[in-house]
């Protein structure tokens, strides 16, 4: 029996579990190394504006409220975070 060449591995993913492996590892390599980033992945969006809905985030996006640029293709979306900490400020409401 031949020996398996654990080098030159095919593995396939589907779109979505692909993007949220990306999504995930930015959050990561961020993390560990303390790196401020100006782009960040849908997750990390959707944690700092509190919502759960990528409809909410698209929106968002669709409507100019939010920056945001492709990676390779529309599928691979990132957001501006400065854009975003800006929208939370401008819809924040004075204190009495």
């Amino acid at each position: 029996m031949g020996k398996i060449d654990n080098d030159n591995e095919v593995i396939c993913l589907k779109t979505d579990a692909f993007k949220s492996l990306v999504d995930t590892l930015m959050v990561y390599v961020r993390d560990k190394h303390g790196i401020e980033q100006k782009w960040i992945c849908a997750e990390e969006a959707m944690r700092l504006l509190n919502i759960s809905s990528r409809t909410s985030l698209q929106v968002l996006k669709d409507t100019g409220k939010i920056k945001f640029s492709f990676i390779l293709s529309k599928k691979n979306t990132v957001y501006d975070k400065e854009s975003i900490l800006e929208y939370i400020e401008s819809n924040a409401k004075k204190m009495f």
